[in-house]
């Protein structure tokens, strides 16, 4: 990646970035040390040092959570100083970081599961949480079960919602030093995946016996997409305000009557940007508005 000096007038405050981190805080201490440790990857300071502050970081991220975590922490900010450094902008540099935060994530649940959601501490405390909100023994076995299902696509929604406000805390504090991080295009998602969730969806509703680990991955599967193509119909949503101001009291209205309904729209939205491509279409109206 380029350093390159900006002017202090472009810099961001440094209460934004402080509510940032304390969010990222909360979110994991993985993410905070992930964002920390890529920023000291990427400064100005000697490679001696950088290397030996980010082990240091890395120590402290291992006392504080665990391997599971110190794992997470490595894998991110190593995949996002690489791909910063080769000259990708920060959306593609998320997306690499992310990737690599979630397989981290489920490797440990597979090799460390006691380490995971799935330790006596977090099952007893779940327990607990469910019985005391007046749940049958029996609803709370089942609700019990539903999470015990979901736990893969739980813990990669984690790590891959950590790695993205990592990311931005790391874009933050570079602008905040004089070192320029493109932000990128915004987030789009290929073919590939939409292929993948249309696989997800069939095996869930066609009416055909599946074995249950198929029938369990597909909906892991269809419930962590539903981050990415949330994210892709968030920008939409924003490139259509953008286009018709007009819009944004009826989506505001909408987003509070009918949370669940907007929330669907939304990641339908994303969906089917694949193949429309909204964004493009309503680049192209806001020119011809510009020209008229």
């Amino acid at each position: 990646m380029t350093e390159t000096v900006s002017r202090p007038t472009g810099r961001p405050g440094v209460a934004g970035i402080f509510l940032l981190c304390l969010l990222l805080l909360l979110m994991g201490i993985p993410f905070a040390g992930m964002a920390v440790m890529t920023v000291l990857l990427l400064s100005g300071r000697s490679q001696g040092s950088r290397i030996a502050l980010a082990v240091a970081v890395l120590g402290g991220v291992f006392v504080a959570s665990d391997f599971v975590g110190a794992v997470i922490a490595a894998v991110g900010s190593g995949a996002m100083t690489t791909a910063l450094r080769s000259g990708r902008d920060l959306s593609d540099s998320a997306g690499i970081a992310s990737a690599g935060a979630v397989t981290a994530a489920l490797a440990g649940l597979i090799a460390f599961p006691r380490m995971s959601l799935l330790s006596p501490e977090s099952v007893d405390m779940l327990m607990q949480a469910y019985a005391a909100t007046g749940l049958s023994p029996a609803e709370v076995r089942r609700v019990f079960e539903v999470f015990l299902a979901v736990i893969p696509a739980l813990l990669a929604l984690w790590a891959a919602g950590g790695t993205v406000a990592a990311a931005s805390v790391v874009r933050l504090v570079s602008l905040r030093k004089g070192i320029e991080v493109p932000r990128g295009g915004g987030i789009r998602m290929g073919l590939v995946p939409a292929w993948i969730m249309i696989a997800s969806l069939a095996a869930n509703l066609l009416p055909r016996d599946l074995p249950t680990e198929a029938t369990l991955g597909a909906v892991n599967i269809l419930v962590f997409l539903t981050l990415p193509y949330g994210l892709v119909g968030l920008s939409v949503l924003r490139a259509a305000l953008l286009t018709l101001p007009g819009t944004l009291m009826p989506a505001a209205l909408f987003a509070i009557l009918l949370p669940p309904v907007a929330l669907g729209l939304l990641v339908l939205v994303g969906i089917t940007d694949t193949l429309f491509d909204y964004r493009l279409r309503l680049s192209k109206l806001r020119e011809r508005n510009r020209s008229t």
